[in-house]
């Protein structure tokens, strides 16, 4: 029995010390985004209809402030508060809307409904703003609570996400659309394993392995893997059947259009400038790589912030002989990608627009303060130039219950908005 018991205790001081040396190993590299996305996480569930959703219940500290959420994952200003099931007014939107980086009384719905209320309002607002939602999730979370949540008016602000190239789960290359939704079994199972604490500790290790293992520490297939969440076209589609649904339930509908900018004064796209990358790839699959390069370089010279030039250059040297090169400009390629989300938001937020005078929704312009091509970092949360700061939270709260009154009452709004 002794020789069994020694046995077994050599085996789980291996195992341990195996675990360790992997952990240390998948773990090599980590970057403080890596260890914000797993805290980010840490606050989600896989969910078999909308991807995921916030966890039931929560009573943690996240980014600094407290977070609490009700039995369906949607933040409460503290533990154990009641919410009405019925809202006057819900804000849908994405953890700009949730309040990352703010308390719960900070958010612009709260700054509103403060405000609303101080004015003798008789409105609630509800706040389902969700981490890391496209347009396409808050659809489907719209389609399944609307008609429970009974509004009578519905703000909408997505865009942040729908830009993204990185899906907090089900990462797999493509869009949204392209993402297979989990069993609800499958889901429950992969809950449990995430919240109980050695499973969960596993998972993280395997999570972290499979990616070292799957890229070899190498930017190139990391980079392969981002695309877009929402396609273009998808997003304009999704704006107008979230406003036909509002509408189908008599509620009015408002867009709340929440901006993607840097600190930096980032220019368009170059005129031309995918016809000529379209060219370089024509080259590459030629075989003609010396052409490719020269056209590559010259991409480069006249726009240095386009992620897919950079990537061409790296396939391009991969294919003459220069790994290491390649191995840096694909570095180069996935760095670059925040450039590319700032133009496209420019793009996506012109379909909002577009689709807002199609369908006569007003829209809240909110680059007043938050930055008209750059973002205004008093506005925002020190070193994140997506989530606004308790000031940015004032500044749409107080627009929103500037104009919510008067949509409900039917009067006559400016198709855009543009708060003060």
């Amino acid at each position: 029995m002794r020789r069994l018991l020694r046995r077994a205790a050599l085996v789980v001081v291996t195992c341990a010390l195996v675990l360790a040396a992997l952990g240390g190993w998948a773990g090599r590299g980590r970057t403080a985004d890596q260890e914000r996305l797993e805290h980010i996480l840490a606050l989600l569930e896989v969910h078999p209809t909308l991807l995921w959703r916030q966890r039931a219940h929560l009573d943690t500290r996240f980014e600094g402030t407290a977070v609490f959420t009700d039995d369906h994952g949607f933040r409460l200003s503290s533990a154990g508060a009641q919410r009405p099931e019925t809202a006057d007014i819900v804000v849908l939107g994405a953890s700009p809307t949730f309040g990352y980086g703010v308390e719960a009384d900070e958010t612009y719905a709260a700054v509103a409904a403060a405000r609303l209320e101080a004015a003798g309002a008789d409105l609630s607002v509800f706040n389902a703003g969700s981490i890391g939602y496209s347009s396409l999730q808050g659809l489907r979370l719209a389609r399944a609570n609307l008609e429970r949540w009974s509004p009578k008016l519905v703000t909408v602000s997505y865009v942040v996400n729908d830009i993204d190239r990185y899906r907090f789960f089900l990462t797999n290359g493509r869009d949204d659309l392209g993402a297979s939704l989990p069993t609800p079994a499958r889901a429950a199972r992969s809950n449990f394993m995430r919240s109980f604490g050695p499973t969960a500790f596993l998972m993280r290790l395997s999570a972290r392995l499979a990616g070292r293992l799957a890229t070899g520490g190498s930017p190139r297939p990391i980079y392969e893997l981002r695309h877009v969440r929402t396609e273009i076209s998808d997003y304009g589609q999704n704006l107008r059947d979230l406003v036909a649904l509002i509408r189908e339930q008599d509620a009015a509908p408002l867009f709340v259009q929440m901006s993607f900018r840097l600190p930096e004064l980032v220019p368009d796209r170059p005129e031309g400038l995918v016809e000529r990358q379209q060219e370089v790839e024509r080259l590459l699959e030629a075989g003609r790589y010396q052409e490719g390069l020269s056209l590559v370089e010259s991409l480069g010279r006249s726009d240095p912030l386009d992620s897919r030039t950079h990537y061409l250059r790296g396939r391009l040297l991969e294919a003459t002989g220069s790994p290491e090169t390649a191995e840096e400009a694909y570095g180069e390629a996935f760095g670059h990608i925040i450039y590319d989300c700032v133009r496209d938001a420019r793009q996506y937020n012109e379909v909002m627009l577009r689709v807002a005078r199609e369908t006569g929704t007003p829209l809240l312009d909110l680059s007043g303060r938050l930055g008209e091509r750059q973002a205004d970092m008093s506005y925002f949360v020190p070193g994140d130039y997506i989530h606004p700061n308790a000031a940015g939270q004032a500044y749409i709260g107080e627009c929103l219950a500037d104009v919510a009154p008067r949509v409900l009452a039917g009067e006559a709004v400016p198709e855009v908005v543009r708060c003060p």
